[in-house]
Formats: C-alpha cells, sequence, structure tokens
C-alpha cells in the first residue's frame, strides 16, 4: 500500500552518517574484569617505572656526588660531602619546592643505588638491572659487595619481594654480627670482642647469663620429664613379666599334669 495513503512503511528508514557515528560511540560495558589485559598493562606500567626510577636514580645520584663529593664515593657513603653547606641548601630548596623527593633521605638513596649501579656494571652482573628501585635501595645496606652480589642475583632469579629481600638481607647480617658461643674463646672473636661498645657488651653478658639459666632449667626439667618415662616403661615391662611369669607357671603344671597322667595310663 503507498503511504502517501496513510500506512506506515514497514522498511526500516536507511541510517544517516549521524546515526552510524552515535552507535559507533556508544561503549561496551564489561560484564567483567579482562586479567589478561590487566596483566598486560600491570606488566607494561612496572617496566616504564622501573626503567624510569632506574634512570633517575642513577642520574641524580651520580650527579650529587660529583657535584657535592668532588667524585668520592667513599665520601658519598659516610654522608660526608665536601660542599657540605651547598648540599644542605639544595636540601632545603628541594623541600620547599619539590618534598616528594627533596628528603634528605632520597637523595641518599639515589646516591647509594649510583654507586651500586657502577659497582653491579663493572662486576657485568645482568642481574641486577631486573630489580626494581625498592629492591636496589635496601641492597644498598649491604656493605659486602660479594654478600651484596648473592642477595641481588637470589632476588632476580627466585622474584623474591621487597619483604622477602628485606628479611634475607636481615638474617644475613645477623649471621655474621652473631658470635658462636662455642668459638668465643678464639683470637678472632676476641677481636671481635673488643670493637664492641660497652653497652653492647653488657647486653651480651646479660643475655648469656639469662641463657646459662634457661638451660639449666630445662635440663632439670628434661631430666625429670626422662627419668618419669624410664620409670613408666621399667614399671611397664615389670608388670609383663609378673603376667608372663604367671601364665608360664600355669602352664608347667598343667604340663606336669598332663605328663602324670600319661604315665599313669601306660602302666
Amino acid at each position: 500500500m503507498d503511504p502517501k495513503d496513510g500506512e506506515t512503511s514497514v522498511i526500516p528508514a536507511p541510517d544517516t552518517d549521524e546515526t552510524q557515528k552515535e552507535n559507533a560511540a556508544l561503549p561496551v560495558v564489561e560484564a567483567e574484569a579482562d586479567e589478561e589485559l590487566v596483566n598486560e598493562a600491570y606488566k607494561k606500567m612496572e617496566a616504564v617505572f622501573v626503567e624510569k626510577m632506574n634512570a633517575v636514580m642513577e642520574e641524580v645520584g651520580g650527579y650529587l656526588i660529583k657535584a657535592f663529593f668532588d667524585g668520592d664515593t667513599d665520601r658519598a657513603r659516610e654522608k660526608n660531602p665536601v660542599k657540605e653547606k651547598s648540599f644542605t641548601l639544595l636540601i632545603e630548596k628541594l623541600n620547599e619546592k619539590h618534598p616528594s623527593f627533596g628528603r634528605k633521605s632520597w637523595l641518599y638513596n639515589a646516591i647509594n643505588v649510583a654507586i651500586d649501579m657502577k659497582l653491579f656494571k663493572e662486576a657485568e652482573m645482568p642481574e641486577y638491572e631486573k630489580l626494581g628501585i625498592t629492591h636496589k635501595v635496601y641492597l644498598t645496606h649491604v656493605k659486602n659487595l660479594d654478600t651484596k652480589k648473592d642477595i641481588a642475583r637470589d632476588a632476580a632469579e627466585q622474584g623474591l619481594t621487597t619483604r622477602e629481600l628485606a628479611d634475607r638481607i636481615d638474617q644475613d647480617k645477623q649471621k655474621r654480627e652473631r658470635l658462636a658461643v662455642e668459638d668465643m674463646d678464639t683470637p678472632e672473636s676476641r677481636e671481635k670482642l673488643k670493637k664492641k661498645s660497652l653497652k653492647v657488651l653488657k647486653k651480651m653478658t646479660d643475655s648469656i647469663k639469662e641463657k646459662i639459666e634457661k638451660l639449666k632449667t630445662e635440663k632439670e626439667s628434661e631430666a625429670k620429664e626422662l627419668n618419669r618415662r624410664y620409670s613408666e616403661k621399667i614399671e611397664a615391662y615389670e608388670a609383663s613379666e609378673d603376667v608372663l611369669s604367671e601364665i608360664l607357671e600355669e602352664k608347667e603344671k598343667v604340663a606336669k599334669t598332663k605328663k602324670k597322667q600319661k604315665v599313669k595310663k601306660n602302666s
């Protein structure tokens, strides 16, 4: 029928360019999170952050060592700038304008990371480059280079978190500082003890006294427990012996009786 007679056509009108644009602009609302996309984005952003922060730390730290410590890494490690007043003024200015990275601790982290980066490059250890900046800051607290290398390698290969790395560093430090009681009388241990402060030596002495008392108490307690356990075992064996002796005696009586009856029957 002709639309002019008042009927509506069942054939839809074609989309205009404007309508197509509106439909194309409508966002597709996701039903659930796209984990693959999230992981991809996370890896990408993490790589960017690691790369940029590594570059920032290395460049800033290297510049500060050169400008305020006359390129002396030992002075930089000891936080002893040649241009101390200028360095202090720089920190004040940075704190005023850029407090997020103007802290003295951040600047010394950058200095120490820059020193470590140079050491690891010279040692040709690519594993170090795989670590995040927080891992590298933690590693600056490890003084022994060989130990630093071992921990860095483990952190990269095992994918240690910053917490796990911090725990590993702390365990290593305690291990190195700990003096075995059995070896305390050696010349090496005596020299180490002489270098400790009065406060530390008193603390160590008190700790050893406490340990002695604890061991004595444990020894007495274990002796009592051991004595109780052996007493119980002995009693159990004695009771078993009595039962066996009683049954054996009964069996022997029965055997004798049967023997007598047999002899009597045969005669």
